[in-house]
């Protein structure tokens, strides 16, 4: 899916006075359409313009961080190996 979305800057009269910019590549992985990602990022637009986004957004620590990517990184490996031990032949490869 291509990411047409790359950066905006606030206007100086709004309420949330920030600059929201997408990574290249950040929506590759997107499971949706090109419709469903737009309207995504119009959302966020709109939480961003409106400060919502501050309102409702909260700090994590680096442990929750960690603890989130030691899950993904466990999920991924308990990919690898079928209910007898043995490697899958699913030919499924870590990214």
């Amino acid at each position: 899916m291509k990411n047409k979305h790359k950066e905006t800057q606030m206007p100086k009269d709004d309420k949330c006075k920030m600059q929201l910019e997408f990574s290249p590549g950040c929506f590759d992985n997107f499971e949706g359409t090109q419709a469903e990602l737009d309207e995504l990022v119009a959302e966020i637009h709109r939480l961003v313009q409106s400060g919502e986004i501050l309102e409702q957004s909260f700090s994590l620590s680096d442990e929750d961080i960690i603890e989130d990517v030691l899950e993904e990184l466990q999920d991924k490996i308990s990919e690898m190996w079928d209910e007898d031990g043995n490697v899958s032949s699913s030919g499924r490869l870590l990214n």
